[in-house]
């Protein structure tokens, strides 16, 4: 089989199956060992930028070309709500560790926090100002690092919503950022770069 360009990816926790976004608005459900998808839906038909598992693999958060989130029961792709807000494209998704919240990065300079029970905005982040590339959040769920177009990394509290650190530059451009494990180190990459330095505040 021949599928379109595979632009997201993301992998559960404790699973046997990854998700892969498409740009022609395909969501396909892969276990190991098959050959072919054992799951796909077509939301809008717009082309998939970020795809997220919730911590205990129960529902995906997918973002489309269109600039909306989809909230999809993950056994059945079936879709419990949209959510609706960002003015540009939304490149990166992170879930609070109990699921309740989702974290959202967006090209319109927005950082922004959803409740899942209602489907509206919690708040904004909205100190960066040019498109917000990626976000992570920490093991223990306390801090959300997110990273903007002017190669610049915030960290901010998931429980006051402020900054908690003075933002850091970089001299290249951000793709990825990631904790590690034990919470004490954010790494970031990007062309050309790896850096890593300590998260705590």
């Amino acid at each position: 089989n021949t599928f379109d360009w595979i632009t997201a990816v993301a992998i559960p926790h404790n699973k046997d199956f990854i998700a892969t976004g498409h740009e022609d608005g395909k969501i396909r459900l892969w276990q190991k060992g098959k050959k072919k998808p054992v799951r796909e839906a077509n939301l809008t038909g717009m082309g998939i930028s970020a795809l997220e598992f919730s911590k205990a693999g129960d529902l995906i958060a997918i973002a489309t070309e269109d600039r909306l989130i989809h909230i999809l029961n993950a056994e059945n792709f079936q879709t419990i709500g949209t959510l609706k807000g960002h003015k540009d494209r939304i490149p990166s998704l992170a879930w609070s560790n109990d699921g309740k919240k989702l974290y959202s990065a967006g090209w319109d300079t927005t950082v922004r926090v959803w409740d899942i029970s209602t489907f509206k905005p919690i708040i904004l982040l909205n100190s960066h100002a040019v498109q917000v590339q990626t976000l992570a959040l920490s093991p223990d769920g306390e801090l959300l690092a997110s990273a903007d177009s002017d190669l610049l990394v915030r960290l901010w509290s998931t429980n006051r919503y402020t900054e908690v650190a003075p933002a850091r530059e970089l001299s290249e451009e951000i793709r990825f950022l990631q904790f590690t494990p034990d919470g004490k180190l954010l790494a970031s990459g990007g062309f050309l770069h790896v850096s890593m330095w300590e998260s705590q505040v």
